[in-house]
């Protein structure tokens, strides 16, 4: 009697398919450095109590700086929180979602303004704790009227029209509050594009000192030790 024995030999992957594995293996690994490396520097920036403002603020940037000085506050509510503004602004509503935040928080929020804070950016510039509001040298700082575009039938266009007058109002109020400037002065500068640096927007109240050498930008972060 003889026995017949079959064997299965598996068909080797063709070149086309190893050099789809490896691109794939590849392109996984990559992501995962990318996502460490920024999960590396989240954590430092955690730890060092600082919350970044950057880039437009809309509902998606206020989330997050939301939940980062709230988590910061219940870690320890007596120890500042340091907000690093590089913004050109955005939507007025997530801009006052974060100042209404930092208000409400006990721990003092110490502002710093590099490259640029404006229009809403400006205002969360001046929102920090008084005597705690800083900009670099070369900061470029402007305040202005709220812009809005409206367009559909009359009747929506006026009350579009009484809000936005409303918003500027409210605007008005929060820079009189935060510098100590008059209405009618804050007012005026906010009917056109005003532009400050270092100098000028300390002497308008909205920061009190320019960051011009390590002393100072320490003093920013004075609990920090790796500072």
């Amino acid at each position: 009697t003889t026995t017949q024995t079959t064997t299965t030999e598996s068909t080797p992957p063709n070149r086309s398919e190893k050099k789809k594995e490896k691109k794939e293996s590849n392109t996984n690994t990559s992501s995962h450095a990318v996502k460490s490396e920024a999960d590396l520097l989240f954590n430092l920036h955690n730890k060092a109590r600082t919350v970044f403002v950057t880039g437009t603020i809309d509902d998606r940037l206020s989330h997050r700086v939301v939940a980062q000085l709230v988590h910061l506050n219940n870690e320890n509510p007596k120890s500042p929180i340091v907000m690093v503004i590089n913004s050109g602004g955005g939507v007025v509503t997530s801009g006052y979602a974060i100042l209404d935040t930092m208000k409400a928080l006990e721990a003092p929020i110490v502002t710093f303004a590099v490259g640029h804070a404006e229009s809403m950016a400006a205002i969360l510039l001046a929102s920090g704790e008084k005597g705690r509001r800083f900009c670099s040298p070369n900061a470029r700082i402007m305040i202005h009227q709220p812009h809005h575009s409206m367009s559909g039938m009359t009747s929506d266009i006026l009350i579009k029209a009484t809000k936005a007058e409303e918003t500027r109002n409210a605007l008005t109020m929060s820079l009189v509050e935060m510098t100590g400037k008059t209405f009618d002065e804050v007012e005026k500068a906010l009917d056109r594009n005003t532009y400050l640096f270092a100098e000028s927007a300390k002497q308008f109240g909205i920061a009190i000192m320019k960051i011009t050498n390590t002393f100072h930008f320490a003093a920013l972060w004075p609990e920090t030790e790796f500072l």
